[in-house]
């Protein structure tokens, strides 16, 4: 190879550089986000007790001067959510930090792909959390619902918020169902990306609006 002058290409190239552009080009793109529908409140406490009606009070028909009694049959369910915490820690040189600005600040960098990470973290644990598998984490909606029917029970008596379709396709119908049962309505739909074209693609060749189909909020895959 001819480079003139210079005794090896290797040589030349150690009079210039290549240009790299700032910022770090994504390359994992996730559209759950679920923690801005998540209701956030802050405590000063080691956990956050609330409580859930169990049972209502029930009223009857009387005639006139008939005597009522007295009742009491009103209760609650008290559920307890301990703090977690979820975290990372790497190490910031102090050195860097100062000298390792151009084209990218290094501090910056490091934080930005922490808070992403961590993120990322947190909202796998939203959906497949488990407590009985690491007691630091929290339980995900995975475990927060009753456990699936089995055998030849029929869903809506056995557990109205559980459906195993065996491996076959979701209908609209079962869907509905499944919407109606979380009252007064869903804030969103999530699913996996499959069953969400699978809808999508319904509702375009049917000229309708998913959102209108659902009766929900977002739909998310």
């Amino acid at each position: 190879m001819i480079v003139g002058h210079f005794e090896s290409l290797a040589e030349a190239q150690k009079l210039v550089q290549s240009e790299l552009l700032a910022g770090v080009i994504q390359e994992t793109f996730e559209e759950g986000q679920l923690l801005r529908y998540l209701p956030v409140t802050t405590i000063d406490s080691k956990s956050l007790l609330y409580n859930r009606e169990s049972t209502l009070p029930a009223a009857a028909a009387y005639a006139i001067h008939d005597q009522i009694p007295w009742t009491a049959d009103v209760n609650f369910t008290q559920v307890e959510t301990a703090l977690k915490i979820f975290a990372r820690q790497d190490i910031l040189d102090a050195f860097m930090m100062k000298t390792y600005r151009n084209p990218n600040d290094y501090r910056t960098i490091i934080l930005s792909t922490l808070r992403k990470g961590v993120m990322r973290t947190i909202e796998d644990k939203l959906i497949y959390g488990n407590v009985d598998d690491d007691s630091n984490e929290f339980d995900g909606i995975g475990r927060l619902l009753p456990a699936d029917i089995s055998g030849g029970e029929s869903w809506a008596a056995a557990n109205r918020q559980a459906y195993d379709v065996g491996g076959s396709p979701i209908t609209m119908k079962v869907t509905r169902e499944l919407i109606d049962q979380v009252r007064p309505k869903p804030d969103i739909l999530l699913m996996t990306r499959t069953l969400r074209n699978t809808y999508s693609a319904t509702a375009f060749e049917k000229g309708l609006v998913l959102s209108n189909i659902s009766g929900a909020g977002p739909v998310y895959g």
